[in-house]
């Protein structure tokens, strides 16, 4: 079974995280319970990848097109290391060169991969008990790197709650995987209105980055505080996002996840997906995620 850590804050903030993935496993905003869902059926014998919390989908999201690499790469199917632990954060790393098995063929095959990189999160409570989670890839080697890099965050909501929706994508460029398109019409391109996005039968959206930072909001629904999220990366880079609800009948082909946990969740995932991204020799790319809620 995976390690749980949990951390805590004076002002009554608390999280937990496992070095198995660097998987964030909850967060409780103070005064709150967890604002991150977590199936009661996920896989805990580190066999496969947590279903819930945090999930960290690198060197590809997806299986970049290709059908044969690993869903969302080998970080979230290794054991991180613990490089410094406090109270109330931890940072954990986890190198090209410790991950083993699961996860080292597609984009980067096992055998004779080209590539060395360094991966590093750092988990922290900052004074008003905001989570704050930043992602850092480092290019090691000399080769010029292609990777992508998604924080695949499952939120705690009533999807099926009139008060339910997703804002802060507006204006965005949508491809909608859904054979039946945007609401049913078949459109599968579009741009995003300031209409919330709401659940009303299988949700898998990718909204393209145009700006280096999004300021995302979720109202949960009725009586339950709204959760803001709050995405940057360095370099200018775009963040895009992807917004996910598996509905009834897919849950229900998910043996780790609950066939009545749709309602539950939404999948809100920031992250540098559009296309591949490419890092010279050396260089470094950031992505800082902030989750409070008011």
């Amino acid at each position: 079974m995976y390690q749980r850590l949990s951390f805590s804050h004076p002002s009554g903030a608390s999280f937990s995280l496992t070095p198995f993935g660097g998987h964030l496993l909850s967060y409780s905003p103070p005064s709150s319970p967890s604002i991150l869902w977590l199936s009661s059926s996920h896989i805990t014998d580190t066999t496969k990848s947590i279903r819930g919390g945090v999930p960290v989908c690198f060197p590809q999201f997806g299986r970049v097109h290709d059908k044969v690499s690993p869903q969302h790469g080998w970080a979230r199917l290794q054991t991180w290391r613990v490089v410094t632990k406090s109270d109330s954060g931890i940072v954990l790393q986890i190198s090209s060169k410790d991950a083993t098995g699961a996860g080292r063929d597609g984009l980067w095959p096992a055998e004779g991969c080209a590539f060395e990189t360094t991966l590093t999160l750092e988990v922290s409570l900052d004074d008003d008990g905001k989570l704050v989670y930043v992602a850092t890839v480092k290019n090691d080697g000399d080769a010029t790197m292609p990777y992508q890099l998604l924080l695949h965050n499952y939120y705690s909501v009533d999807a099926q709650s009139d008060a339910f929706g997703v804002t802060g994508l507006e204006g965005m460029n949508v491809i909608d995987t859904q054979p039946r398109g945007r609401e049913g019409s078949g459109q599968t391109f579009y741009t995003q209105s300031a209409v919330p996005i709401t659940v009303d039968g299988e949700v898998d959206r990718i909204f393209h980055g145009q700006e280096s930072e999004l300021v995302i909001g979720i109202e949960p629904g009725a009586g339950r505080a709204r959760i803001n999220v709050k995405v940057s990366a360095s370099n200018d880079r775009p963040v895009s996002c992807v917004v996910w609800n598996p509905y009834v009948e897919k849950a229900k082909e998910m043996g780790d996840f609950d066939d009545e946990g749709w309602k539950q969740m939404i999948c809100v995932e920031p992250g540098l997906i559009d296309g591949l991204q490419i890092m010279k020799a050396g260089e470094e790319q950031t992505i800082t995620q902030t989750i409070w809620i008011d």
